[in-house]
């Protein structure tokens, strides 16, 4: 009995041994592809420059490109897919933000302006920046424009941070600009920069303030070759949501869960992958007003019951 247990024990430190060896195997593997599929922002930032003298040129004013944090790496499909978010976002800060040379001179700004590019990497992300020094966003302008699309009403514009006012100008074909210039296109476009950025996972914020500049900056993941999931089973089948897709999760007992019977829909039906999941009725919590709010095609479709719940008809 005392072989028989000495030679069990081995083979289970054997195994271990195995297991912790191929889990190291494995992560240099994934550690590797990761490696490959990175390159230097510097591949794109290095077109911006000439550009900018260009543009400096042709409306006659002065600005410096300061570029930082080029050798910074990230995925390759970043660098492929925001090349021209990034020229559409430095050709907005020449012709819009930079204020004209007289003009800068008149209110005392030091000359030449200056546009900087820059990026940095974090425990997780890619950040790409891009700052200029001009007037920075015209917050009642954009208040004015949004009146005028009826994007909101004027008292919810009214108790809206600076920062949510800000954001509308990534709305759809949104612009404060009364004419058509051939550099930027009366802001068109910013909302198709949010969405090449969302495509790649990534996120971008604004920061203005009146008459010192404008800041955008946008995060990716260091990587897009592996995708952060959330598994979640139904009727025993298991399902990978990316997390970038859920907004909430409820941790709830058995018995709060019960069927959605009143609704109006087959007992199992596709559920495409929507911005915001649905929304939870529980005895604890009585979340009523939408159920299925925004969604947005994507790949392959799920079979989805409320929380597990199947509906009963």
């Amino acid at each position: 009995m005392d072989f028989l247990g000495d030679s069990l024990n081995k083979l289970k430190n054997e195994s271990t041994e195995d297991l912790t060896r191929l889990d190291l195997i494995a992560s240099n593997l994934e550690e590797g592809i990761r490696t490959v599929r990175l390159l230097p922002l510097a591949t794109v930032f290095n077109l911006f420059p000439r550009m900018v003298r260009d543009l400096a040129r042709t409306q006659e004013k002065e600005i410096d490109l300061h570029i930082e944090g080029g050798e910074t790496a990230a995925d390759k499909r970043i660098l492929e897919e925001m090349k021209d978010p990034l020229m559409h976002l430095i050709r907005n800060a020449a012709d819009h933000g930079i204020e004209p040379l007289a003009e800068r001179r008149r209110i005392g700004k030091s000359t030449p302006a200056a546009i900087h590019l820059r990026a940095f990497q974090t425990s997780s992300d890619v950040v790409i920046e891009i700052e200029d020094d001009g007037r920075g966003l015209d917050i009642e302008a954009i208040k004015n424009k949004a009146r005028q699309r009826k994007l909101h009403h004027k008292d919810d514009l009214a108790t809206m941070t600076p920062e949510q006012i800000q954001a509308l100008i990534f709305s759809s074909g949104f612009s404060t600009s009364s004419y058509v210039t051939d550099v930027s296109g009366r802001g068109v476009g910013l909302d198709v920069v949010r969405n090449n950025i969302a495509n790649l996972k990534g996120s971008i914020q604004v920061e203005s303030a009146p008459g010192r500049g404008c800041l955008f900056q946008m995060k990716f993941p260091i990587t897009l070759a592996t995708t952060r999931v959330l598994i979640v089973s139904v009727d025993g089948c298991k399902y990978a949501l990316p997390v970038e897709f859920v907004e909430t999760t409820l941790q709830l007992a058995s018995d709060e869960i019960f069927s959605t019977s009143h609704l109006p829909f087959p007992q199992q039906f596709p559920l495409l992958f929507c911005e915001y999941f649905p929304e939870v009725y529980s005895r604890r919590q009585h979340l009523h007003s939408r159920l299925f709010p925004k969604f947005s095609s994507f790949q392959t479709p799920l079979r989805y019951s409320a929380m597990g719940v199947r509906p009963r008809f």
